[in-house]
């Protein structure tokens, strides 16, 4: 057992050096997690690998900056703990080491006894070898975290090469310092970069700040982490500094500081409003149905009323939700006069959101959208307009800011109030910035702007959650009443006030810890609780979906109009199962609850749910993540159910339902975050282009949304 006694002493003196070395290797550890445990970080790399030369530039000085950090403050804590490297002891002719702590020394031995001098000797090398390697480790960390996190994604022109070469520049400098602070006279070579180190991270948070939209958009995503890091770097080595010095937990003390700085301004996250009322007399669901039915052009042919259920699934719901209603309409010109009302959740509204501000004539293609229709995969769409501007209005990397205005601001910024931007509005002006550049400037207007009007314009019903009540708040302009919904809030109502449509949108899209929950605050000064993301509630929007379809077709009824409504209900989920896409009137299912990849198997609408439906997922850890884990698949199972009520109120009204299925891209399902990768994004417009063409489709679920299609044109052709 004497080996053991001994690889565990090797052991202590390594997690001894490691936790000298305190702050940089702390923060090392939480970049790695964060960027490479969740599914944002890998899609993150893919983008990376897609920087231009500025977009590199930034990513290699943010490695630079956080390597030179992390290893000064390593090698200062360090020299704190064991000594000055020139004042340890030799071992040999050849090494020079630390003396032995005695605690460490004493491991695994009896009292009164000491370790043999060979044993004691290789100790101490060991000691003074990781001494000089974890500094050296922690300088070399953020461009190996970098490389690492590019994956697969490395492109041709060596990225990777870029990396490396940066860290071998860093390496030399490392290496030469002694001999250059010789010749410059300098008495220690590591002043000059800590007072480098401390105005570089005072500059990197003081830019941060004051503009985290635009350095969120010149750094990136990654980038803003690894500046984020940087900049926290010395204050949290400092702490552990002057703690160990002090013998009190300061870092404890500084983390609860900083929780608790929120307390000082929890009006901070206030819902953007507009000055002006909202309009007064907003109209109810039976004249929004006059009037669409006043602006068809065929009326008294009975059209198709179509009403479209969106899902959540972050930036690529959007991205597929905004493509594919833009691709509609712009194949099918009936397509935007037929569409009476969507509503949507989380990224699904915030695609709808984008579509109804590109409609024309708000929507004109800027360059950017014109050139997006230009490229694959859009360039095979016969016509491309609203497609186009969607397209480019969701393409450029939205994280970047959200996450300059959540470390930056959120860890520094209550203590400045209001001088600090809020990350909630910093993602509405990067929304805002986008939509303008591709051709849809009605992003940054007034939402009520975009409610029917002489023009018809599809009415927009964007579900979020009370947070104190769990209940809906919906955002539309149309009047939100009990008689036609059910225990849900409207948001105006709470509020008392217009707000941009980018607002609107966000107000279903608060994704947890991402985006804050929003303080709603009437006109008056009366606080009415706080609207976090409608995935909450449910993530189909198919419960305000429902009771649209039933006030519609109250109305149809009462009238005895003939008009009957067309469903398009649009998820956003690649994962999600066979028996989970089944809706109620669909005589066969893929499978069903089997599976999957079969021929299809008819449903026995009369027999019990199958037990194959049943998951039997279980283990030791079943009691402890029991209630996480059904709070977590009630919320889906509860999304299902209510999006198949969609479907039967359809039915009811003797319509029709379409259903469009988010296919998997690659490997993985997309984030759900606010970065999407070209790759990504390209994958899932080829799926909408696929749509409309003849090719061969890549998989059974476009071949499946390629019939939804079908069905769809000739319905409202009919």
């Amino acid at each position: 057992m004497r080996w053991i006694g001994a690889f565990w002493r090797y052991f202590v003196v390594l997690a001894a050096v490691l936790g000298g070395s305190g702050g940089p290797c702390v923060l090392i550890a939480a970049a790695a997690a964060l960027l490479f445990l969740t599914s944002q970080g890998s899609e993150l790399g893919r983008s990376a690998a897609e920087l231009g030369a500025s977009g590199l530039a930034a990513l290699v000085f943010a490695c630079t900056v956080w390597s030179l950090m992390s290893w000064y403050w390593a090698r200062r804590l360090l020299d704190d703990r064991f000594g000055e490297r020139s004042s340890w002891p030799p071992v040999d002719a050849r090494h020079r080491a630390p003396e032995l702590p005695a605690t460490l020394a004493a491991i695994g031995l009896p009292p009164g006894a000491t370790l043999p001098e060979g044993h004691h000797l290789r100790l101490r090398r060991w000691l003074g070898g990781v001494a000089v390697a974890v500094p050296r480790f922690c300088a070399m960390a953020p461009f190996l975290i970098a490389a690492l996190l590019l994956g697969d994604g490395v492109r041709e022109d060596g990225l990777v090469w870029l990396l490396a070469a940066a860290a071998a520049v860093v390496l030399a400098a490392l290496w030469l310092r002694r001999p250059v602070a010789r010749r410059l006279g300098w008495q220690e070579a590591r002043p000059p970069l800590a007072l480098g180190g401390l105005i570089l991270s005072f500059a990197a948070i003081s830019v941060f700040l004051a503009f985290p939209l635009r350095a969120g958009q010149a750094f990136g995503a990654v980038g803003s982490v690894f500046l984020f890091f940087a900049a926290l770097l010395p204050l949290v080595a400092t702490l552990s500094f002057w703690a160990r010095r002090w013998r009190i937990p300061l870092l404890a003390i500084v983390f609860a500081i900083l929780v608790s700085l929120p307390a000082l301004h929890p009006g901070r996250h206030l819902v953007r409003g507009l000055a002006e009322a909202p309009p007064p007399g907003r109209i109810g669901m039976e004249t929004a149905v006059e009037d669409w039915i006043a602006n068809q052009p065929d009326a008294t042919k009975n059209p198709p009323l179509v009403m479209v259920t969106t899902a959540g699934g972050g930036i690529s719901a959007a991205v597929w939700t905004a493509l594919l209603l833009g691709a509609l309409a712009d194949q099918e010109p009936r397509f935007a006069a037929r569409l009476f009302a969507i509503s949507g959740v989380s990224g699904g509204a915030l695609g709808a959101a984008v579509f109804a501000a590109a409609l024309p004539p708000l929507g004109t293609p800027g360059p950017a959208a014109q050139a997006a229709c230009r490229a694959q995969p859009l360039s095979g769409v016969p016509r491309c307009a609203v497609a186009g501007i969607a397209a480019a209005a969701l393409a450029p990397d939205f994280l970047g800011p959200v996450f300059a205005g959540y470390a930056f601001g959120d860890t520094f910024g209550p203590a400045l109030r209001t001088l600090v931007p809020d990350r909630a509005a910093v993602l509405e002006r990067a929304w805002e910035q986008a939509c303008a550049a591709a051709g849809c400037p009605a992003m940054a207007a007034s939402f009520h702007a975009l409610r029917p009007s002489a023009e018809w314009r599809p009415a927009l019903f964007l579900n979020g959650t009370q947070v104190e009540s769990g209940k809906r708040v919906v955002t539309s302009p149309l009047a939100i009443t009990l008689r036609h919904f059910d225990d849900a809030f409207d948001f105006f109502a709470l509020h008392g006030r217009d707000i941009r449509v980018s607002t609107a949108a966000l107000n279903a899209a608060r994704f947890p810890y991402v985006t804050p929950a929003g303080l709603i605050m009437a006109a008056d000064g009366t606080r009415n609780g706080h609207i976090a993301d409608g995935g909450y509630f449910e993530n189909y929007g198919g419960e305000t979906g429902a009771e649209v379809l039933r006030a519609v077709r109250d109305f149809l009824r009462e009238r005895a109009i003939g008009i009957r409504p067309v469903l398009i209900e649009i998820s956003s989920d690649p994962d999600l199962s066979e028996r989970d896409l089944w809706r109620p009137g669909e005589a066969q299912a893929w499978s069903l609850c089997g599976a999957g990849g079969g021929a299809p198997q008819p449903v026995d609408v009369n027999a019990p749910l199958p037990t194959t439906c049943a998951d039997r997922k279980s283990g030791a850890m079943t009691q402890l993540i029991a209630p996480a884990g059904a709070l977590a698949a009630t919320r889906s199972a509860r999304g299902v159910q209510t999006v198949r009520r969609v479907w039967r109120q359809a039915a009811f009204a003797e319509g029709e339902a379409v259903q469009f299925a988010l296919c998997a891209q690659g490997e993985g399902r997309p984030p759900l975050g606010w970065s999407l990768s070209r790759a990504t994004r390209d994958g899932i417009a080829a799926d909408v282009a696929a749509l409309f063409n003849e090719a061969e489709p890549r998989s059974p679920c476009v071949a499946r949304n390629r019939a939804a299609m079908r069905r769809l044109l000739a319905l409202l052709a009919s």
